[in-house]
């Protein structure tokens, strides 16, 4: 069975010193991205890229990463370094959160985008709940993995 190609594009939002450049490129027909990162330069995000991406979120310089595959589907994950917040969206109206229900609703601060903003404890997830969400999303054509609790958070 032949499995169709993913879109996969990697994007990085920092502040700070560092700079991002994004350019997308056409490779055999599927969008991919080339990210210029802290001075190196990634051509069509892999697993690998996505999970050394999550790992260098900081939540000072570095804060937002985003994954758009061709199916429309996408995956935010900011914050960091010891808490994140993830989301897929499937679409523009149904969008899925990672959440930890026994964190509770205790107002936690996280930098994302950029921006200090008050979530509920219960959407700040560990590094290892992040990096599970994003490896199923990859491997699996932008699924959910069963392995974290999801939410439709508003």
């Amino acid at each position: 069975m032949a499995r169709r190609p993913l879109r996969v594009e990697l994007l990085i939002h920092e502040c700070g010193r560092r700079t991002t450049q994004l350019k997308r490129v056409s490779l055999g027909g599927a969008v991919l991205a080339t990210l210029t990162f802290d001075g190196t330069i990634q051509n069509g995000a892999t697993v690998q890229d996505v999970e050394a991406a999550i790992q260098a979120l900081d939540g000072v310089d570095t804060t937002l990463l985003i994954v758009e595959i061709l199916s429309g589907k996408s995956l935010t994950i900011g914050g960091g370094p010891e808490r994140f917040v993830a989301e897929i969206a499937e679409d523009s109206h149904h969008r899925w959160t990672v959440v930890e229900p026994d964190n509770g609703d205790e107002s936690i601060e996280l930098v994302v985008g950029g921006q200090l903003v008050d979530y509920p404890a219960r959407v700040c997830v560990t590094v290892k709940a992040a990096l599970e969400a994003a490896r199923t999303f990859m491997e699996q054509d932008g699924a959910r993995s069963p392995r974290v609790v999801w939410s439709v958070e508003t």
